[in-house]
């Protein structure tokens, strides 16, 4: 494990004001679900330091985003 991979609300904070201030250019769902999954990987994913701790990470916000929209595609 490496230090920096200590999260705390913060980081979830920072994941919904991104989002908040992305929705001006949302148009549907689809666009919803993409930015979600974009900010999501920009501020846990680009932390990983390992290719699998990136591959997890990625995982489980595909399957997180799977599960609450599951009309999307992949």
């Amino acid at each position: 494990m490496q230090p920096h991979y200590i999260y705390s609300p913060r980081e979830l904070t920072r994941w919904k004001y991104a989002i908040f201030e992305a929705l001006g250019a949302v148009e549907d769902v689809e666009d919803l679900v993409r930015l979600f999954v974009h900010e999501g990987l920009r501020l846990f994913e680009d932390r990983m330091v390992y290719q699998e701790e990136k591959d997890w990470c990625n995982e489980v916000i595909d399957e997180v985003s799977k599960k609450h929209f599951p009309s999307m595609d992949d």
